[in-house]
Parts: structure tokens; C-alpha cells; sequence
């Protein structure tokens, strides 16, 4: 079944509003994510996209337009099961359920790390290069 707007997160649900019959999608905490802001802001990265005559705005514009749900037969709770996305990296759908997707496998990472190695100690860390000119630049790249 396909539904617009409607963009589930792993490991959370999608519940029917008995009133407007709309979905909502919550995470397991109950807060509703703002799935149609991102589409909003979506539409509007298409129309530059558009104007500038850029042969991805097609791709862009139909960015999870098209969402397939599975429902559980004995809770009738609905996960996503399958969605289509641009993949541009100025997309702003593609770059929240990115952002998901890398704090899950953060989160992950570091479980582990702390599973292996309780009284490990924690770094943040940043490095940078010194800017150059354009000739030394090139040295690098």
C-alpha cells in the first residue's frame, strides 16, 4: 500500500488518527517526526532544481512519494517496508533519514565498544589541514 508523507524510521510504528484518518508516525517514545516539513522543504529544493534546468529534479521531486508499509496481522501495526529516494546529498528527505541511519550506526558502534571494553576512555578529536594556495591545493587532491 502506498501513502505520501508518511516515513517511518527503524524500529518505530505508524498509527491511524481515528479522527482524520491520517498517519502518524511516532517513534517509540511517542514523539511524531516531522516527515512533512522535510517533504515541504523537498518541493522547494526541487523547484531550484527546476528553474536551473537540472536533469536530477525529476528524481528529486518524487522522493519518497511512493512508500510500501507491512501491517502486522495481530497488533495491525505498519513498518515500512520499502521506499524510493533521490539519494541527492542536498535533498532534505534523503538527508534526515541519512542522519538517522548514521546515528543508529553511531550508536551502535559505540554499544559495542563499551560491550568490549567497559573502562574505555573517550576523545573527540579534530583535525584540519592549513589552507594553501590554489597550486599547493592540487598537491593533495
Amino acid at each position: 500500500m502506498g501513502v505520501s508523507f508518511n516515513i517511518m524510521g527503524p524500529n518505530s510504528s505508524i498509527y491511524s488518527d481515528e479522527k482524520s484518518r491520517v498517519l502518524v508516525d511516532k517513534t517509540k517514545s511517542g514523539k511524531v517526526r516531522p516527515w512533512r516539513e522535510k517533504k515541504i522543504a523537498n518541493v522547494d529544493y526541487f523547484e531550484l532544481l527546476h528553474i536551473l534546468e537540472f536533469k536530477k529534479a525529476e528524481r528529486v521531486k518524487d522522493c519518497a512519494e511512493i512508500l510500501e508499509y507491512k501491517q502486522n496481522r495481530e497488533t495491525g501495526e505498519r513498518k515500512l517496508y520499502r521506499v524510493w529516494f533521490c539519494k541527492s546529498r542536498l535533498c532534505p528527505m534523503c538527508n534526515w533519514r541519512r542522519a538517522m541511519k548514521h546515528g543508529i550506526q553511531s550508536q551502535k558502534v559505540v554499544a559495542e565498544v563499551i560491550k568490549q571494553k567497559p573502562t574505555v576512555r573517550w576523545l573527540f578529536l579534530t583535525l584540519t589541514v592549513k589552507n594553501g594556495f590554489c597550486c599547493k591545493v592540487k598537491k593533495y587532491s
